[in-house]
């Protein structure tokens, strides 16, 4: 889990650099690294949902909101995606706030359910 934070934060970090290795089908670098940034943070949600489902019911309220969020953020990266592809300019601040709200409160609640840093 350490490394999964720690490789959304450099995600993060880097979004409004070049990417190393850019995702074929993204239109630049913002679009490839945020794509990372979703399936790392993707891979959170589900761990989170496995702990609580298994062991933690009483942080059920708090995941659904955080499931929820990621949802939007999903929803609202595909947007932007589909705007860059059709030559439009979409608002990278917005999407990048919104990853780092998602970022934030999956952190916050798998450290609730004792996952170490």
């Amino acid at each position: 889990m350490k490394k999964l934070i720690l490789i959304a934060a450099l995600v993060l970090s880097s979004c409004g650099k070049q990417a190393v290795i850019q995702h074929p089908g993204a239109v630049n670098a913002f679009d490839s690294n945020t794509y990372d940034a979703l399936i790392t943070v993707g891979a959170s949600v589900l761990q989170a949902k496995e702990l609580v489902t298994d062991s933690f019911p009483q942080y059920k309220d708090q995941f659904n909101k955080v499931n929820q969020a990621y949802r939007a953020l999903e929803d609202s990266y595909r947007a932007y995606h589909i705007a860059l592809t059709q030559g439009l300019s979409p608002d990278s601040n917005a999407l990048a706030i919104q990853l780092t709200k998602v970022t934030t409160d999956i952190t916050t609640l798998l450290t609730s359910l004792g996952v170490k840093k």
